[in-house]
């Protein structure tokens, strides 16, 4: 009468009545224990959990293809659920505790989910990238050469950067920032590489040049 599930018995006893073998039915229950699954997890999305999304980081998230282009504000948290790996979007802030070095401004309020999505831009932009074995005395060696790159335009030191760092085995990336997300900067060890990311706020050169020597006295 469908108040209990079909059992491994029932599924053999199913087979031998029908000739239907048993893994059908077992496919039948897991199939239907999938959707009550999921239909739970619909179920689960707050309402304090759709207030959290910003269309307009959500958006560039579509435009770099991480996520599916949805609609409704349950199916964005889930898709923004599955791509940080969480079960629920009011647990940035504290996730972002565990998280590497980063500076931040302190002069306007944080969006912690977005803080976190942009984190995960890092991991994404910087995942796949080869670089050199991690050596800081040639980095150093090259201090001095970096700081003669801040007379030059963008277009014109943004690939000798890259070139730099990737030899000294700093992976180095530039990630579009966020609405109220005040970062500029964020560094992270691995085992194989360090991550150097900064954004363009405001797109003022002091800014970039302060925010990217910060992160290198971290190194």
């Amino acid at each position: 009468r469908g108040s209990e599930p079909i059992s491994e018995a029932t599924a053999i006893k199913l087979e031998v009545i029908f000739g239907i073998s048993a893994s059908f039915w077992n496919n039948l229950q897991a199939n239907y224990n999938i959707l009550i699954e999921r239909q739970k997890m619909l179920n689960s999305v707050t309402e304090e959990e759709k207030n959290l999304i910003n269309d307009k980081t959500y958006k560039k998230l579509v435009d770099f293809k991480l996520i599916e282009n949805k609609k409704d504000k349950i199916s964005k948290v889930l898709s923004l659920r599955k791509l940080l790996g969480i079960n629920n979007l009011c647990d940035a802030r504290c996730l972002l505790e565990n998280q590497g070095c980063f500076r931040k401004s302190n002069q306007q309020s944080i969006d912690y989910l977005g803080l976190l999505i942009w984190l995960k831009l890092c991991e994404k932009f910087t995942e796949k990238n080869h670089v050199e074995k991690i050596n800081l005395e040639k980095l150093k060696e090259n201090l001095n050469y970096i700081k003669g790159l801040s007379l030059e335009a963008p277009k014109t030191f943004m690939p000798k950067l890259k070139e730099i760092f990737s030899g000294c085995g700093v992976d180095f990336q530039v990630i579009p920032d966020f609405p109220n997300v005040p970062i500029h900067g964020y560094i992270e060890k691995k085992t194989e590489k360090i991550i150097l990311c900064l954004t363009i706020r405001y797109k003022f050169a002091d800014i970039f040049w302060f925010s990217l020597f910060h992160e290198l006295g971290h190194i």
